[in-house]
């Protein structure tokens, strides 16, 4: 029985491996099923042979069999990795895998291959400070979550651990309104990788190599015997003609995987032989998907970022083959030479809370979704030596790096006059890059001439700008006040959100240095230097002065030398100067607060909601 189960394993494993050397790129037939099985009738039993030789040690064990399988006149190479799979590259040209996966005392999965995490793993901090909005969106809304090895990964004897709920809540508890599907297990077939098109993100949770990703289906051929017409109808019975077809010709491979824990005493002679038959998708499969240049793609699997194949692989990967479809972003594990690893379960599920986090919460670009909180560093799993992984695995961007959940406009059309305006985005804030100019009743222009408000748009009063709303210290204000629909008066505690963004993160909200970043390098800036003017955030500002009307006494003052903006706040405890306006002038680099009267005319900025 033992060796029949074997047989079993062998014909699915051989499969799946297409990973190895460069080994000639023929297309199976039912012949190959038999040799398949026979040569892995006996890997299994021989591994728990060499575990039990070495006093249950599975690296040692997997070497050893590695070793084992090279001597096979059948076998063209059979090479270890990670500890954990055996690439195994027939004489004929088929490849297959035999692989451990390593689980805790509840049946989890310690790495996404096998393993274990490392004690000294980091906590990790995915709050974004400085991440800009982007310019293009991702509007498809609906969200794949392709958990293939849920059980393994998501519940400890047999119960959800809480984890997956709480990524689904993050989506959820979004603004977006985003449709999310979670597909568990034997739900993640073949034919749903076939419609990752159809998503504007999907992440991929199950195990992975270099060349496949194992799906949620499985096969039983175990009491199929070594023809080739049973093996063959074992595998149409339970998965169809079209499954076994694409196992014929490449694209879909069958993994071999024996799960162990080898914390437990002479784990490998309590064990019986068994192995999980799961049907991974090969990169041929994946090359013939149709294109996804709608989507985002994350694979949060072992190898999932390989550039370049484990030697002493050759061909196309994982990544690579994804790429060619042509998404908006694929997001995985690698070393900074291209090769890959597995990656601790650890490390990928704060990968998958973090990317998401970002995404739907912070609105980020898809160029730092994947970095630390200075948009500029990546993640890493650290090396575990103790299981043969060695080297910081990188977590890794490919593709376009400019699309979010939320876009920064370039320019909009206020709806009740028709006025074209310019905006920017400033870190997360989308702002208008010209002062309001929409005629609300009580607004004025400069000098009370015309042209001024073409030139710096109008000056608004407290009342006139707050249209009847109530004042607000809030972020976001909500108050729409004069500004066109979608749009509002930002609060202080808004322009302190530029302000940190400009100014140096050590001095993060320090208002000496950004007034120079935002004003406009231009002439309407009175003769004489403009201190400090780079313009370098984009925000424009001109120096289009304000109307002051304070103890009898009014007028127009501050054209050419300085910019004055409202601000929603309102200060119950100062009765002279309540509300609040932002400064920058020709003088220096700085940008003040000012505490000011209600009789005050000033610009006004809107920030998008």
């Amino acid at each position: 029985m033992k060796a029949f189960k074997l047989l079993a394993l062998a014909a699915l494993t051989l499969f799946f491996v297409q990973c190895k050397t460069a080994a000639p790129t023929a297309v199976a037939n039912d012949i190959s099923l038999v040799e398949l099985k026979q040569i892995l009738d006996t890997t299994q039993s021989k591994f728990i042979e060499f575990a039990d030789s070495t006093a249950g040690n599975p690296e040692a064990a997997i070497a050893m069999t590695a070793n084992w399988l090279a001597t096979q006149p059948t076998v063209r190479s059979a090479d270890a990795t990670d500890g954990t799979y055996i690439n195994i590259v027939l004489k004929s040209g088929i490849e297959t895998i035999f692989s451990i996966d390593r689980v805790d005392d509840n049946g989890m999965s310690l790495f996404r291959g096998g393993g274990s995490a490392d004690a000294n793993e980091p906590t990790l901090s995915v709050t974004a400070t400085k991440a800009p909005k982007s310019k293009n969106t991702i509007t498809n809304k609906k969200v794949l979550i392709f958990s293939a090895a849920h059980q393994q990964f998501y519940t400890k004897g047999g119960v959800e651990t809480g984890e997956m709920q709480r990524i689904l809540d993050r989506f959820t508890n979004s603004t977006l309104g985003l449709q999310v599907t979670l597909l568990k297990d034997e739900q993640c077939t073949p034919a749903v990788v076939q419609t990752f098109k159809d998503y504007g993100l999907v992440i991929i949770d199950t195990h992975g190599q270099d060349r496949e990703f194992m799906s949620g289906m499985i096969i039983d051929i175990s009491n199929a015997t070594i023809t080739a017409d049973q093996i063959k109808k074992a595998i149409v019975d339970q998965a169809g003609q079209d499954i076994y077809d694409k196992i014929i010709s490449g694209q879909l491979k069958v993994w071999d995987v024996y799960t162990i824990n080898s914390k437990i005493p002479n784990w490998q002679k309590r064990l019986p032989l068994q192995s999980l038959k799961r049907i991974a998708i090969g990169t041929k499969f994946i090359e013939a998907l149709p294109e996804m240049s709608n989507t985002v793609i994350f694979g949060n699997m072992c190898n999932s970022g390989a550039t370049t194949p484990s030697a002493p692989l050759t061909g196309s990967t994982v990544k690579n083959s994804f790429m060619t479809r042509n998404p908006i972003s694929y997001y995985g594990y690698a070393f900074a030479d291209g090769k890959s690893r597995a990656v601790t379960d650890l490390f990928s599920k704060r990968m998958e809370d973090s990317i998401v986090r970002r995404f739907v919460e912070n609105f980020d670009s898809t160029r730092v979704v994947n970095l630390t909180a200075d948009n500029f560093t990546e993640y890493y799993d650290l090396p575990v030596p103790s299981v043969n992984l060695f080297g910081n695995l990188y977590f890794k961007h490919f593709g376009a790096d400019d699309y979010s959940y939320g876009s920064c406009l370039d320019s909009f059309i206020d709806a009740r006059d028709g006025h074209l305006y310019h905006s920017i985005c400033i870190g997360k804030q989308n702002w208008m890059k010209e002062n309001l100019a929409y005629n609300a009743p009580g607004s004025r222009c400069y000098d009370d001439n015309l042209a001024n408000c073409d030139i710096y748009g109008r000056l608004y009063d407290w009342a006139t700008m707050l249209q009847g709303a109530a004042p607000s210290s809030s972020t976001p204000s909500g108050v729409q006040g004069v500004c066109p629909k979608g749009w509002h008066v930002p609060s202080q505690d808004e322009y302190y959100d530029m302000l940190s963004f400009l100014s140096d993160p050590i001095n993060a909200g320090n208002d000496t240095i950004v007034g120079g970043m935002m004003k406009a390098i231009s002439p309407l800036w009175n003769q004489g230097p403009n201190v400090g003017a780079t313009n370098s955030s984009g925000f424009t500002a001109l120096p289009g002065g304000s109307f002051y009307n304070n103890k009898g006494k009014s007028g127009y003052s501050g054209i050419g030398e300085s910019a004055e903006f409202w601000m929603s706040n309102l200060d119950l405890t100062n009765t002279l100067f309540p509300v609040s306006t932002g400064i920058v002038n020709i003088q220096n680099p700085n940008f003040s607060f000012v505490s000011q009267t209600k009789a005050v005319a000033v610009s006004c900025r809107c920030l998008k909601d």
